[in-house]
């Protein structure tokens, strides 16, 4: 279920292997993380809208999704 006009904003991390994020430093990921959630954030307030309601919903819910790439193969 998915409240009706609102904009998700969507970003995935890449957990390969071979990403020198997860393979110097596990702890690199719970920054990324916080990072990217930051990213997510500032594109709800610097977006433009097509609609005044959906703008007011993103806003005030913030629907935001951080998903792993390549999970799997780590």
């Amino acid at each position: 279920m998915f409240l009706d006009d609102t904009a998700c904003n969507l970003a995935s991390l890449t957990c390969s292997p071979s990403a020198r994020m997860t393979a110097t430093s596990p702890s690199r990921v719970p920054h990324a993380v916080r990072l990217w959630t930051l990213v997510l954030e500032l594109s709800v307030m610097m977006a433009q809208f097509p609609a005044k309601e959906i703008a007011r919903l993103s806003y005030a819910y913030r629907t935001l999704g951080l998903g792993y790439a390549n999970l799997g193969g780590l």
